[in-house]
């Protein structure tokens, strides 16, 4: 059996991890996160390909778990287990102005220029 292994990426990227197992009966291979069964479509970023691989558009940190390859042919089962960890954006902590607002973003550049610009525009 072909497992994914544990895997860091950045939220953003796209992850493809493949599975793959042989015996006869030829197996079904499912895959689950957390110990839930993927469902057609859901989470639309999420797909299960012809080959039964795993593909991950658009990583996001909520998409951080443990995932499980199930691999089933009516005599036995096999199952492999990855983690996925994300790496988020970088945590922005700043002083603004006013000792009392100290601020962290778990975001981005944009979400520290946006909190700016909408605290020197608003009268405080």
């Amino acid at each position: 059996m072909l497992t994914p292994q544990d895997t860091v990426v950045d939220a953003g990227a796209t992850l493809l991890w493949d599975c793959t197992a042989k015996g006869t009966p030829t197996p079904v291979l499912t895959w689950a996160k957390d110990g839930v069964k993927f469902q057609s479509g859901t989470p639309e970023h999420i797909s299960i390909l012809s080959n039964r691989s795993l593909v991950i558009i658009g990583v996001k940190p909520e998409d951080a778990g443990k995932y499980q390859c199930h691999a089933r042919n009516g005599v036995g089962a096999h199952v492999v287990q990855a983690t996925l960890t994300v790496r988020g954006e970088k945590l922005w902590c700043f002083l603004v102005l006013v000792p009392s607002m100290f601020k962290c973003y778990e975001k981005s550049v944009s979400t520290y220029q946006k909190f700016v610009k909408n605290y020197v525009e608003e009268p405080h």
